[in-house]
């Protein structure tokens, strides 16, 4: 029992280190500027769809498909990321946030960025962008039944009505992407997110750019915190 024990222990000791350097060798830009976070177990995560045993490494799809989202809004984030931020932060982007918000998208796992990396963060105790994105989903789906509607014979006998509604739906749905386009020019941020991490009750979220990253098992927060300290 005692030489299984020392094995384990052995085991987990090899693992450690072959993390802190690989973290070491291909981390460097988050460790500059996450690092000291991570060393007091203040980290960013990724809700992610089911358990990682360790930790995994992911190459970063430049593709990404809507879960949740309606694709014409996701579509039109494409949009505003490349006006406002030069990069396509919903095909290209990792999202990531503080833990309450990841654990609404998933399992909560620790988020590290390899190699070279952007961002852009919103504190989200001062932004509406959810709602935002709910009303223009929701506008989006009326929109659509309405097309389906205005062919009836009801709405053919009223064509000034069926005017005004047209307009009406689509004004709407142009007032949420409105609300949407201002939120990210005026409050998505590209610099400062440890500043944000470093205020524990602060949410947040944040999309990241980078070729690949990692994901570590919630249960390695000591071990993560550990290999900070002796980067």
């Amino acid at each position: 029992m005692k030489f299984q024990q020392y094995l384990n222990e052995e085991d987990v000791q090899k693992k450690k280190e072959e993390l802190r350097l690989f973290i070491k060798d291909n981390c460097k830009p988050f460790i500059k500027e996450f690092g000291y976070l991570y060393k007091d177990r203040k980290f960013i995560w990724r809700g992610y769809k089911r358990d990682i045993k360790d930790y995994k490494i992911f190459n970063i799809k430049k593709d990404r498909r809507p879960r949740i989202m309606t694709t014409e809004i996701h579509e039109f984030l494409s949009t505003i990321g490349k006006e406002l931020f030069g990069w396509d932060i919903r095909k290209e982007g990792v999202f990531t946030a503080d833990h309450h918000v990841s654990s609404t998208y998933g399992i909560p796992t620790v988020f590290i960025p390899i190699g070279n990396y952007k961002y852009i963060y919103v504190d989200l105790g001062y932004s509406d962008i959810y709602q935002y994105y709910d009303k223009a989903n929701v506008s989006i789906a009326a929109l659509n039944n309405w097309k389906r509607d205005r062919k009836t014979d009801y709405w053919k006998k009223r064509p000034e009505e069926l005017k005004n509604l047209d307009r009406e739906m689509k004004d709407m749905l142009e007032l949420w992407k409105e609300k949407i386009y201002n939120e990210y020019k005026n409050e998505y941020k590209s610099t400062g997110l440890n500043k944000i991490i470093n205020f524990s009750r602060t949410p947040f979220e944040a999309v990241f750019k980078c070729d690949r990253h990692m994901l570590l098992d919630l249960t390695y927060r000591d071990i993560i915190s550990e290999i900070f300290q002796n980067i």
